[in-house]
């Protein structure tokens, strides 16, 4: 991912999760990437891709982000991702330091949430991986600026936690 686009957002965004001893950081770049993609026309298609961080006894710092992608299907409210490039993703950017720790979609409405596919998704997702950590991330972008136009929420097994910006 390069950060070579429109750069809108310039400072990092700060969440609290509630109950966790960290907070979550994301980067400029991540922002940028992700807003070139928000569904601001009637006719754009949901994008979405993959979320990865450095990980410090305070802070999660989404420092990458990947997708959309040739292969992924997409339609105006839907996104399934093409797997096999999702793994390709994960084994590349854990060769530079950086875990997975989860998801980004758009929606086309102004302040997001996520639908039940995306809750049930992202659980799959979480029983269905290797990985050491207490949950994932979900992120999905809606048409507003961020913060304000960003659901973020952590969910593993059971347990859904929604972020709040600081």
């Amino acid at each position: 991912m390069s950060c070579l686009f429109l750069k809108k957002y310039r400072r990092k965004l700060h969440f609290r999760i509630p109950d966790w001893d960290q907070q979550l950081s994301i980067s400029p770049c991540v922002l940028n990437h992700i807003v070139q993609h928000q569904q601001t026309s009637p006719f754009a298609n949901e994008a979405g891709g993959q979320l990865f961080a450095r990980i410090s006894p305070s802070c999660i710092s989404i420092l990458r982000a990947t997708g959309p992608r040739p292969t992924d299907h997409r339609t105006r409210y839907g996104y399934i991702p093409d797997h096999t490039k999702e793994q390709n993703e994960i084994n590349e950017m854990f060769k530079e330091g950086l875990l997975f720790i989860g998801d980004w979609h758009t929606h086309p409405q102004k302040i997001p949430s996520p639908s039940r596919s995306d809750q049930l998704s992202i659980r799959n997702v979480f029983r269905g991986s290797r990985h050491h950590l207490p949950a994932l991330l979900l992120l999905i972008a809606g048409t507003e600026g961020f913060p304000a136009g960003l659901h973020l929420s952590f969910h593993s097994a059971d347990t859904d936690i929604k972020l709040e910006p600081i």
